[in-house]
């Protein structure tokens, strides 16, 4: 890997900024954006509310990323750092020499939040502040691939599409690889038994790069091959 070419100097930690959730994709993934207006304007009212303690400190938003060179590419996953498994579809890293992998988390205070509105007998709040994270969430991820893919574009190089532990084309177990490439606990999220990452508004993502990369990873996204792509919103890609 050529190192002065590259998207990511170092291994780090980030704080990025807060920001509110787009009162129209709550609406959206709640189903009701196309409700009666007294609906949409009540529950905006809380939407209101969720956003106005999101900004003032209910979520935490922080990541930990890391550019890789890929030391071989095999039908079932990639290696990087010697001996480093990341098992996968080694077709979606076809033509890229590295790869960024990145953990994103909110913290545990949104969640913690969610719980107390259920228990309070506040439905509505609870939903709508724990869609409000997904989204935020969501949005932060693609922020920081566009960031990359600029940064990557003013050096010559290329990024593929983003892919989470858990989808089509790479295993849940893949979270074990993750979490011993990056220091996850310096931002506060751990993994379980079940490969399940704590606290529960984080995501683990990573991209193929490269000077090259063939035409279908430039354009492909994973959305076009879930069958679950009409009904889900791609709230979470």
């Amino acid at each position: 890997m050529n190192e002065t070419r590259k998207v990511l100097h170092r291994p780090g930690t980030i704080d990025l900024p807060i920001e509110a959730a787009p009162p129209a994709q709550i609406l959206e993934a709640l189903g009701a954006a196309a409700a009666p207006e007294t609906v949409k304007r009540s529950t905006t009212e809380v939407i209101d509310a969720a956003n106005a303690a999101i900004t003032t400190g209910l979520v935490q938003p922080r990541l930990i990323a890391a550019e890789l060179g890929i030391d071989s590419l095999a039908p079932d996953g990639i290696t990087v750092r010697g001996n480093t498994l990341i098992p996968c579809d080694g077709n979606v890293f076809k033509g890229a020499d590295r790869v960024i992998v990145a953990i994103v988390t909110l913290g545990p205070r949104l969640e913690e939040k969610v719980r107390a509105a259920f228990a309070a007998n506040e439905p509505l709040s609870a939903v709508i502040m724990d869609a409000a994270g997904t989204i935020i969430i969501r949005n932060a991820s693609t922020r920081f691939q566009e960031e990359c893919a600029a940064r990557a574009h003013a050096i010559g190089l290329e990024t593929g599409p983003r892919i989470s532990p858990g989808c089509h084309v790479i295993p849940l177990e893949a979270q074990r690889a993750l979490f011993s490439l990056l220091d996850a606990g310096s931002i506060g999220v751990t993994l379980t038994d079940s490969m399940l990452m704590t606290p529960v508004k984080s995501v683990s993502i990573l991209f193929p790069l490269g000077p090259s990369l063939p035409h279908r990873l430039r354009t492909f996204s994973m959305c076009s091959i879930c069958s679950h792509s009409e009904k889900c919103m791609r709230i979470i890609l």
